[in-house]
C-alpha cells in the first residue's frame, strides 16, 4: 500500500527522511507525483467510501 517515494516518504533515520524530502523539494515532478498517489491511496483505503463498501455489500446479502 504504502511505497517510499511513490505516495509516502519512508525513512529509518532523520538524515535519511531529510534527503528524501530535499529531493521532493527539488523535483516539481517528483512532488506533483508524490501528492497525487498519496490522495488515491487515502481515496482508495482510507475514505469513508472504501472502508463502507464492503459493510454496505454485507448488508444487502
Amino acid at each position: 500500500m504504502c511505497k517510499h517515494e511513490t505516495n509516502v516518504l519512508i525513512a529509518d533515520k532523520p538524515e535519511a527522511f531529510a534527503h528524501a524530502l530535499i529531493n521532493v523539494l527539488n523535483s516539481t515532478t517528483m512532488a506533483n507525483l508524490l501528492a497525487q498517489n498519496a490522495r488515491q491511496t487515502i481515496l482508495d483505503h482510507y475514505s469513508w467510501e472504501s472502508k463502507m463498501e464492503p459493510f454496505i455489500k454485507t448488508l444487502k446479502q
